[in-house]
């Protein structure tokens, strides 16, 4: 049975793992591109929306090991779309025909549809399951690689998931992202984390 990873979990210094409220336009919420801006502009991140360029080092690094066998991906439903898109029978996620994903998908949602395949080898799975079931789904797609956990955070942490977590390698962002109309914070230094308990996977 393969193993559930965390990756490339952003947070920020007063604690949150992503902005408020969600909307199609503002997919990050109140918190921007803040969490994530380190990653935007690697060269890993750039090569994925097949744009040039890029930074590399420490950062492009940590990003990439985001690819390292991972056979199956857990996903919240707020990932996966803006409120509303459970009504629109065309949205395929933000990605476009060909997600970076490459592998099984599980989102997270009350309202499930149909399995959607798209091109690349990734196919979504709508499940109305608890997140320890659909850790378990994952871990049974992924095989003997590892699941990639990648959220929303309450399903990151949730007890039965967090419990048979491999490692979580997370980053933490110098900035406050507070509550929504909060300041933008000021960036001060950049850290890295990576904590591991007893081994499994999740993103």
């Amino acid at each position: 049975m393969s193993l559930v990873r965390i990756h490339n979990f952003a947070i920020s210094l007063d604690g949150f793992g992503a902005g408020e409220p969600q909307t199609a336009e503002t997919p990050f919420g109140h918190a921007g591109e803040r969490l994530h801006e380190w990653m935007f502009v690697t060269q890993f991140f750039r090569q994925m929306g097949g744009e040039p360029g890029g930074t590399t080092g420490v950062d492009d690094a940590f990003a990439r090991g985001h690819e390292v066998n991972i056979g199956a991906e857990i996903m919240g439903a707020n990932k996966f779309g803006p409120p509303g898109w459970h009504d629109d029978p065309d949205w395929k996620g933000w990605w476009g025909p060909n997600p970076p994903f490459h592998t099984p998908v599980i989102v997270l949602t009350h309202r499930e549809r149909a399995s959607v395949e798209m091109e690349g080898g990734t196919t979504y799975h709508f499940l109305n399951v608890s997140p320890a079931e659909a850790r378990d789904a994952a871990r049974e797609a992924a095989g003997w690689t590892y699941a990639s956990a990648a959220g929303p955070p309450s399903s990151r942490t949730s007890s039965p998931q967090a419990s048979s977590t491999t490692c979580i390698s997370s980053r933490s962002r110098s900035c406050s992202a507070g509550g929504r109309g909060s300041g933008t914070g000021r960036r001060r230094s950049r850290t890295r984390t990576t904590s591991r308990r007893s081994r499994r996977p999740a993103a």
